[in-house]
């Protein structure tokens, strides 16, 4: 009888997080899906709207990081400096498609009214699809050059174990490289 109720939890348990798991991949835009409405019911900040780098201010928590030049964010202090690189905007933001494209469980998501200068994406951790948003924007640095703001932060949790700066610093080096190539 308490090793048939045993399994019988055990397979529940494996159920839900199984349930979980595939609901939390639903994830059309920011502000729908289980993961959302779990965390509106938590009161995490919801995360909706583009980030607008000018007026941008951290959290409290350290579940981000940012990389973004300083004449453009004035408000927020960056996690490293903003690296230029030798192509147009236009250039680096279609480096940055490629490179987003190549990363697992990434998705670009709308980018409002201006997609020639900024991107919205989401990535998924591996195990439990966490989605953790990544905001990015294109600034011209020169008649040749750029450079950009990258601003990456998870919905869930206080802590990141530093997931959101790495993926900021593997990003940057798969832009360098990628941009070297060419």
């Amino acid at each position: 009888m308490v090793r048939r109720t045993v399994e019988t939890l055990v397979v529940v348990a494996a159920l839900l997080v199984a349930a979980a798991i595939g609901a939390g991949r639903w994830w059309p835009q920011p502000g729908t899906g289980l993961y959302w409405r779990a965390a509106a019911i938590a009161q995490m900040p919801q995360d909706t709207d583009i980030t607008d780098f000018v007026g941008l201010r951290l959290r409290a928590s350290p579940n981000q990081a940012l990389v973004c030049p300083e004449r453009l964010c004035q408000k927020a202090k960056s996690d490293m400096p903003a690296p230029i690189f030798p192509v147009s905007a236009a250039e680096l933001r279609r480096k940055i498609g490629i490179v987003v494209a190549a990363e697992p469980n990434s998705d670009e998501l709308g980018c409002g009214d201006d997609c020639a200068k900024a991107g919205r994406f989401v990535e998924y951790s591996p195990l439990f699809f966490f989605p953790d948003v990544i905001d990015v924007r294109v600034v011209e640095a020169g008649a040749t050059s750029s450079t950009l703001a990258i601003y990456s932060r998870s919905v869930f949790g206080y802590w990141d174990f530093g997931v959101n700066q790495d993926r900021i610093a593997r990003w940057l080096a798969a832009l360098d490289r990628t941009i070297q190539k060419s």
